[in-house]
């Protein structure tokens, strides 16, 4: 018996925007270090990438 495949999780316009900006303060935040750590910027960088393609919910899929 095969696992099923996971479907994306539709996020609302809302979710995804709080997600987007708490990455980009991430981002902010490592480049503005004495040191920063490249490896964490570019994974940083890699979650905002695969949150950006996440499909985003119509407005009136996420209230019913």
């Amino acid at each position: 018996m095969s696992a099923p495949l996971l479907q994306p999780q539709r996020r609302s316009r809302a979710e995804t925007l709080i997600d987007v900006r708490a990455a980009c303060a991430r981002m902010g935040a490592l480049g503005s270090e004495s040191q920063p750590d490249c490896s964490e910027i570019a994974r940083t960088a890699e979650g905002l990438r695969r949150l950006l393609a996440e499909p985003i919910a119509d407005e009136r899929e996420v209230s019913q």
